[in-house]
């Protein structure tokens, strides 16, 4: 059994036989060097081209941001004053979650639970020039493996303001 134990969180574990059962038991507990490299914002992976594929697994990485479950983050900088890109995880094998920021976990663009049906996460989206980190998790606490694809289907038409 696989389980992720955060810091600073208090944890029981409870030993019990099955119906009136008991006796003897062992107990083995393993602590794994956790995550990837790219578990904070300031380690994210940086995405040099299009289109990028890369593949990995979220558990034991930390949680920075976003939901309960751990993450890894990827970063690219979109080179067209606009460009549709299409960040999807839809190749995975977990209830995944992506999100989209213009400054890591503090101005959120976009997210996805379901975008290209459950349980994985794809988002189809406009985004101007500049930086973006790319967030992937999993829905409430869950991790795994995960394949994330970023391709980009050109510039966006521009903006025109409702007046």
């Amino acid at each position: 059994m696989g389980l992720n134990l955060y810091a600073g969180h208090h944890y029981y574990i409870v030993v019990d036989g099955y119906g009136t059962a008991s006796g003897a038991y062992v107990f083995a507990m393993t602590e794994s060097s956790g995550g990837q490299d790219n578990n904070t914002c300031e380690t994210a992976t940086v995405i040099p081209s299009l289109p990028y594929t890369d593949s990995g697994n979220t558990c034991g990485s930390g949680n920075e941001c976003g939901n309960t479950s751990p993450d890894v983050f990827y970063k690219y900088t979109v080179q067209e004053p606009n460009e549709i890109l299409t960040i999807s995880l839809c190749n995975s094998s977990y209830d995944t979650y992506l999100w989209v920021w213009s400054d890591c976990c503090v101005s959120e663009i976009t997210h996805d639970d379901d975008g290209c049906g459950y349980p994985y996460s794809e988002i189809v989206d406009c985004f101007y020039a500049g930086d973006i980190w790319i967030q992937v998790e999993g829905w409430s606490s869950e991790c795994g493996d995960y394949v994330l694809e970023v391709s980009s289907a050109g510039p966006c038409a521009p903006c025109i303001p409702d007046f």
